[in-house]
């Protein structure tokens, strides 16, 4: 992806929930209000999680003609996609398709279109074009599901320079996802599907019309799920190349933890959940509470409200894990608070 593309994903978060202006004394007590409210929330949620399975199963129809699954980018969450798709293929039979969120060229299109329809050669080419989504592609083919791509083919050619430009972009896109997913379920080619999508595409904000109320004003019925991983953000590693911080994980972190004597300074909130070792899940209340914060632009991203239900995992990378590690020995060191 290009600069320009990562800069216009940053600019896509911080239009999803607008720029808050205000003093530093205002900002602080804004991140403040926000900290207290999201580990009351998170605590009283821990308190009353159930399992992924058990979620799934309540919250996922065999009605449903597409089960959203808000993630963010970056952050290892295609490693889960395989176990999430099983179980949510053992409650909706009628699952048979697997969207993802990018536009490839009409050649690696037609690739993904032969390994769906089994033509002989097709894994061959798909390893070697599109290698590093062949074993998860392959993972989800032997549960029986198709891939397919469903974003706006031309995305990486229009302009960037201005916020109205991204609005546009970003419309574009939900316009176009919502009007070829409802095409791939009328023409018979997907019965139900499961989408993976960054949870932005499925908040509301202002100027906005995002592709869950599309998807739903086009007659098809969805479930919403929010996938985290709990702790540092992965996705940060990325911040160099233009990559906005979206810390959507249990934790609120600015920046790279690399020791204990900076992990303080990086950690936004003064009481945390810990970092589970296993996974775990609880159903949304209705509620304002946002879901991450977005430290460059002083702002909030989504709210747990619009999720039903929310799935936490641990990340799955060495890197990851030892700041996590850093993390939570700084916040015991100086007594913070554990849930």
């Amino acid at each position: 992806m290009s600069q320009n593309h990562f800069a216009a994903l940053f600019l896509f978060s911080f239009l999803t929930v607008g720029h808050v202006h205000s003093s530093v004394a205002d900002s602080h007590l804004n991140i403040e209000r926000a900290c207290t409210a999201k580990n009351d929330y998170l605590k009283s949620a821990k308190q009353s999680a159930t399992s992924v399975e058990q979620m799934i199963n309540s919250v996922v129809s065999e009605k449903d003609d597409v089960i959203l699954i808000g993630v963010e980018h970056g952050n290892f969450e295609a490693e889960f996609y395989p176990s999430l798709a099983r179980m949510i293929k053992n409650k909706s039979r009628n699952v048979d398709c697997f969207f993802m969120e990018d536009s490839i060229g009409e050649a690696d299109t037609e690739i993904i279109h032969q390994f769906n329809q089994n033509v002989p050669g097709a894994e061959e080419k798909l390893k070697l074009k599109l290698n590093w989504a062949y074993d998860l592609f392959s993972a989800l083919k032997k549960q029986g599901l198709k891939i397919y791509y469903v974003d706006y083919p031309g995305k990486d050619t229009m302009p960037l320079e201005t916020e109205e430009d991204s609005l546009r972009w970003l419309n574009a896109r939900d316009s176009y996802m919502a009007e070829y997913i409802t095409q791939l379920k009328k023409s018979g080619q997907c019965k139900a599907a499961i989408y993976p999508v960054g949870a932005s595409h499925m908040v509301k904000a202002n100027n906005r019309h995002e592709l869950k109320s599309q998807l739903k004003e086009k007659g098809l019925k969805t479930s919403e799920l929010l996938l985290l991983i709990a702790g540092r953000n992965s996705a940060n590693l990325q911040a160099n190349s233009g990559y906005s911080l979206i810390n959507s994980g249990l934790m609120w972190v600015n920046g790279t933890v690399s020791s204990l004597a900076t992990a303080a300074d990086k950690i936004m909130c003064k009481e945390n959940l810990s970092i589970p070792q296993k996974p775990f899940a609880f159903f949304n209340k209705p509620t304002n509470i946002p879901v991450a914060y977005l430290a460059r632009d002083n702002t909030f991203l989504g709210t747990f409200g619009e999720f039903e239900g929310t799935i936490i995992y641990s990340c799955q990378t060495s890197n990851c894990q030892k700041e996590n590690e850093i993390l939570e020995k700084s916040l015991r060191d100086t007594n913070v608070e554990f849930y």
